[in-house]
C-alpha cells in the first residue's frame, strides 16, 4: 500500500512540475528554445524577450497573421564555444508552414549568438548556415 501511495505522489509531482515548467531560459540552448517556441506559437511577447537588442525583436511574427501556422520538427540545439557570458548555439530543424492552405516544409540551420546581459541569456544575432 505504501508503494502505491509513494508512486501516486511521485506521479503527481511529475505532472505538477511539467505543468508549471516552461522554457529554461537560463542557458544558451534554453534561450534559443524559448525563442523557437515563441515563434511557433506566434507569441510576440516571449519572442521579444528572447533578444538582447529590442530592435532585433521588432520583427512582426508572420504567424500572428490569420491563416498562418508554423511548426518545428526534428530540432537540435548544441551550445558551442561557451564561456561564462557568451556562446554560439547551432540550431537545426525543419520548419513546416501553412500559409492560407499552402503547406511548405524547409530545413533550417542557424548559428545563434547568445550573451548574458544582467545575468540573463539573450540572443544577439541569428545567421543562416548552409547545409
Amino acid at each position: 500500500m505504501k508503494r502505491i501511495a509513494l508512486l501516486s505522489l511521485v506521479l503527481a509531482l511529475t505532472v505538477l512540475v511539467a505543468a508549471c515548467g516552461g522554457d529554461d531560459k537560463n542557458s544558451p540552448t534554453g534561450i534559443v528554445k524559448h525563442m523557437v517556441n515563441a515563434f511557433e506559437k506566434s507569441d510576440s511577447f516571449n519572442w521579444k524577450q528572447s533578444f538582447c537588442d529590442p530592435n532585433l525583436a521588432n520583427l512582426t511574427l508572420l504567424g500572428e497573421q490569420d491563416g498562418v501556422d508554423f511548426s518545428f520538427k526534428n530540432t537540435s540545439y548544441k551550445a558551442q564555444n561557451k564561456t561564462d557570458n557568451s556562446a554560439e548555439v547551432a540550431f537545426s530543424g525543419t520548419v513546416e508552414s501553412d500559409i492560407g492552405g499552402v503547406k511548405v516544409s524547409k530545413d533550417l540551420a542557424w548559428a545563434v549568438d547568445v550573451e548574458k546581459h544582467d545575468g540573463e541569456w539573450c540572443i544577439t544575432s541569428i545567421t543562416d548556415v548552409d547545409f
